[in-house]
């Protein structure tokens, strides 16, 4: 069995940078986290984040990349459709491959135009189709926006804010108190008049 090739030093560098541009803005925002910082934190020149990654705004783009992998909800039960999300949900919030690109967006968006577009694109790409192929009845964007606010105010105060009370929620626990709010927003009846 042969070995996989061994990466060659520039994919090295530019991933310890990717690596350590995801820490800063996770922890500090886009606004907060300076090519400078992120130059030092990869242990590498500031000139070779700009080689690599052309901007930091670039750079940003990069760090924030999602993909969300949602579970194949046909044939799940109907019941259980919230549970079984708010179940990936807690393992995408806290898997090392995803959590940081999504704590980065999620402490920038608010800020950040770039940030907020990348989640709007996220929310638009992924959320909503997960959403219209469990639900095709015509009323599934607003219903995944809803989820989507559950899901995103569950990751803001367990994730970025870390209060105390969401914290220390066992992941049970957690699981099936977001379960039930994303069930009873998939399960909402539509506002007369409403669009």
């Amino acid at each position: 069995m042969s070995k996989p090739p061994a990466m060659k030093k520039s994919d090295l560098t530019r991933a310890r940078i990717l690596e350590a541009a995801r820490a800063l803005f996770a922890e500090a925002g886009y606004d907060g986290a300076s090519v400078r910082e992120i130059a030092a934190a990869a242990a590498v020149d500031p000139a070779l984040v700009i080689r690599y990654f052309g901007s930091k705004e670039q750079l940003f783009a990069t760090a924030g990349q999602i993909d969300l992998r949602f579970p194949d909800l046909e044939g799940a039960p109907a019941d259980d459709i919230g549970r079984r999300l708010a179940r990936h949900f807690t393992v995408v919030w806290s898997d090392p491959l995803t959590a940081s690109g999504l704590k980065v967006l999620l402490r920038s968006a608010a800020t950040q135009q770039e940030a907020a577009g990348r989640m709007r694109g996220v929310f638009a790409s992924q959320v909503i189709p997960a959403i219209r192929a469990y639900d095709p009845s015509g009323d599934s964007d607003w219903k995944a926006a809803l989820v989507a606010s559950q899901v995103l105010g569950f990751a803001l105060t367990r994730y970025v804010l870390e209060l105390p009370a969401m914290t220390q929620l066992p992941e049970d626990a957690l699981i099936a108190h977001l379960g039930r709010l994303i069930q009873t927003a998939l399960e909402l009846e539509p506002v007369p008049g409403g669009d």
